[in-house]
């Protein structure tokens, strides 16, 4: 898991094929106990770079909801590479880029880390969640049981 003291907040986005996208965020302690997820669906058409981008924002806004975060793990490199080398530019990607790091000023360390969609099943399943609800979710106790079983089966890989 993370060193000590540290949180890890996992992020992923799912395209729902006409119905719109998905993002899905889940935090944990350096133990890999559940401290909060959350997930938004919307109906857009965005992109998939730059719904990717958009689930790292709802990843930080957990993590600041929760008090703590000090690594982001995400499976889409493209937007972890572009957050490590600080990419600039004015396409909608660049200026969510841009956003993300603005907002994690506050933290102490942050780390961004690519991680393959098998370290990242809990985030992934909260993407793609049904039914759609348009709207924001998040919780901090009493999670789904389908987000614990997702949960237990990471820890035990």
């Amino acid at each position: 898991m993370s060193q000590v003291g540290w949180s890890k907040c996992n992020v992923d986005a799912g395209n729902m094929a006409g119905l719109g996208v998905g993002v899905g965020a889940v935090c944990r302690d350096d133990r890999g106990e559940l401290q909060g997820c959350g997930m938004m669906q919307q109906r857009v058409g965005w992109e998939m770079r730059v719904t990717e981008a958009r689930v790292v924002v709802e990843g930080v806004r957990l993590a600041k909801k929760l008090g703590a975060s000090k690594l982001v793990e995400s499976d889409c490199l493209q937007v972890i590479s572009s957050l490590t080398s600080k990419s600039v530019g004015a396409s909608a990607f660049c200026l969510i880029i841009d956003d993300i790091l603005d907002s994690v000023k506050h933290f102490d360390v942050v780390v961004w880390s690519f991680i393959k969609r098998a370290g990242n099943q809990v985030a992934h399943m909260m993407a793609h969640l049904q039914p759609m609800e348009y709207d924001y979710r998040c919780w901090v106790d009493n999670f789904l049981d389908t987000i614990n079983r997702y949960a237990e089966f990471d820890i035990l890989k």
